[in-house]
Order: structure tokens, then sequence, then C-alpha cells
């Protein structure tokens, strides 16, 4: 997790990459958020982010350790590095506008595209996870979160892209399941107590 106000620090990612190597891992999910150097929204959201060449060290790493390593973000809750910018500000849902993209605005799909296409191009991968957890919905917006988030995926697939997304709100409200495409990768986490 680099993504709660916390520094990159690289020589601990270094450690850290290490350890797991040696451990027999082989796989890494770098959970960012907006805790990197945007070129495509005009640079850093704030200080001691990881950086391109943060990234670059990252990938020589991933290959001498023989580590799969993927960039976890999130583009429609868990948006604060964003959305406390005045820059940001318009794209603020009504219901949660500390945390929560208005998925429903029209510059909001161009806007999550920019921040999953950098951090493709960034660690040179094609596989990301693009969040989609502990978002505030009610009857009017449910609907609107599953085609909006089900559309990114359904872009990046086509782009030959592979994708995941948390599992919480599909698991509370099990229709908005039908608007994604099997090829979608959901990824199993839970409250404690919120299920069987």
């Amino acid at each position: 997790d680099r993504a709660r106000q916390r520094r990159f620090d690289r020589e601990e990612f270094l450690l850290v990459i290490n350890k797991l190597a040696d451990l027999g891992y082989n796989g890494l999910g770098l959970y960012l958020e907006g805790a990197f150097e945007f070129k495509s929204l005009g640079g850093v959201l704030r200080e001691g982010v990881m950086t391109y060449e943060d990234a670059a060290r990252a990938k020589e790493k991933r290959s001498e350790q023989g580590i799969f390593l993927f960039p976890l973000t999130n583009v429609v809750g868990h948006m604060e590095h964003f959305l406390r910018q005045e820059r940001f500000t318009c794209l603020q849902s009504s219901t949660n506008p500390e945390r929560d993209v208005n998925f429903g605005a029209p510059e909001a799909e161009e806007f999550a595209l920019k921040i999953i296409y950098e951090y493709l191009e960034a660690f040179d991968t094609d596989y990301i996870h693009i969040g989609g957890d502990e978002v505030r919905l009610n009857e009017e917006n449910r609907q609107l979160y599953a085609k909006f988030l089900s559309g990114l995926c359904d872009k990046l697939i086509s782009d030959g892209k592979r994708v995941g997304v948390w599992n919480d709100l599909l698991w509370y409200h099990k229709e908005l399941v039908a608007p994604f495409s099997r090829e979608v990768e959901i990824f199993d986490w839970h409250y404690h107590g919120h299920r069987p």
C-alpha cells in the first residue's frame, strides 16, 4: 500500500521485493491510487509519490526477481488524492464528494482512462486492478456505477488488457454483476461478518 499518505521509499521498496522473491512469492500488486507522478494530469498530486524513475526501477527488479508486478488504483471511490484538488472538484459526486467520482459526469470516463493507461504504460504491463470498492451507492446511482465500471473494463479488454476489480459492492448488490464481462477478474475481500 503506497496510497494512504505514505511517502514512497525506494530502498524500502527494494527490500520488500527482494524479501518476497526470497520467500518464493511470484507476484506483487502495488496499491497506488493517486500516489504517482501523473504526466497526463499535469504532475504529482502530492509530495512523496512514486515517480516514473521509480516505476522503471521496479520493472528492472521485477525482471531480475521473476516477480509479476502490477498496479492497483481506484477510478470510482478512494479518489481523495484527486478530488481534494481544485482542478478536479468538477468530478466530485454529490453522495460522497470527498472520495467518490461522479461517474455520471461526461468527463469521468476520459479522466479514469487517463489514470489507467498511464499506469499501464509506466509499469509496462497489460494487467491492472481498477478498484471499485467502498463507493457510496443508492437506488439512483447503482446501475450507473455498474455501467461505468463495466464499461471501463470492456474498453480495456477490447484493447487486449486484463483487468481486476474489488468484489464488495458486487457482493452486496448482486444485480450489479450482470453487465461485467466474464473476463474481468474479481478480487475477493470483505469486512468481518458481512457474509457467511
